[in-house]
């Protein structure tokens, strides 16, 4: 996972959870009913259903506290091209940075630094869904 450095004043936070921009996922079926084979999808499908597939960054959201807990913020500013989000976490809870990629279900969430107050997420407003393209934080 990349990591930014946030300097203010001289002084490093440290790393701050960056969104990789693409993922490794394997995808396999728990049990297949009888009768029927399974298939990777694809040019033509294949019957190798263990192939990892690279996967590339979707969206960016925030929770305040981890997903599990469903507390999603909404950002503040919104453009075309970016949205900006301002933190006030809930006593006791840190701020969560969620990375969506496409095709999956799947999610990478990490907690961010206490000291993060705020971050903006680009956007590709020339790719159809207007993909997430980076995200910087202060």
């Amino acid at each position: 996972m990349l990591g930014l450095a946030l300097v203010l004043g001289g002084q490093a936070w440290g790393d701050i959870p960056s969104c990789p921009k693409t993922i490794k996922v394997a995808e396999n079926p728990s049990a297949v009913p009888p009768g029927f084979t399974p298939f990777t999808n694809g040019n033509p499908p294949s019957a190798d259903v263990s192939a990892v597939t690279t996967l590339e960054l979707n969206s960016i959201q925030f929770s305040d506290g981890p997903p599990t807990e469903i507390g999603w913020i909404a950002p503040d500013n919104e453009d075309r091209g970016f949205e900006v989000w301002h933190f006030a976490p809930s006593t006791g809870k840190q701020i969560w940075v969620s990375c969506g990629y496409t095709d999956t279900k799947l999610i990478l969430s990490a907690p961010l630094p206490a000291e993060i107050k705020s971050c903006r997420v680009t956007y590709d407003p020339r790719v159809q869904g207007y993909p997430a393209t980076g995200m910087t934080c202060k």
